[in-house]
């Protein structure tokens, strides 16, 4: 067989700098107007993945503490599919190592492998969340 030339190539992007990732996503959900729609005691899931996000723990300090100081209840849910096994065990373990757990975030983390249908999208594809986040 012969194989066609190559070339490699460097691809270089272009990305800004965030100084302070949870203060920057602090201010983008303040200016959504999202804060605004939490009362005091409304519990309030926060959803982590595990995919390579710069500064996570950060981020879900800093979004759990401004729900909180909103006077929500937050709590973290593990919101990535099979990952960590595909179970509850899995998934909590995956958050730990990532340095997602109540110590560093300051709330609860609540893994339930069941999914609950909440709706579909607009092509009919139904959407499901875990059942602590309904």
């Amino acid at each position: 067989m012969i194989l066609p030339s190559m070339v490699t190539i460097k691809q270089k992007f272009n990305v800004p700098s965030i100084p302070d990732v949870g203060k920057e996503t602090i201010s983008i959900i303040e200016k959504s107007g999202t804060l605004k729609k939490i009362k005091k005691g409304d519990s309030v899931a926060v959803g982590v993945g595990s995919r390579g996000i710069v500064g996570l723990r950060e981020t879900i300090h800093a979004v759990c503490r401004t729900i909180k100081e909103t006077g929500g209840e937050p709590f973290v849910f593990p919101a990535m599919g099979s990952h960590g096994g595909g179970t509850s065990r899995g998934q909590k373990d995956l958050l730990n190592s990532l340095g997602i757990n109540k110590d560093t975030v300051g709330v609860e983390i609540l893994s339930e492998i069941e999914g609950v249908a909440i709706g579909e999208t607009d092509d009919g594809i139904p959407v499901y969340v875990d059942k602590n986040a309904q």
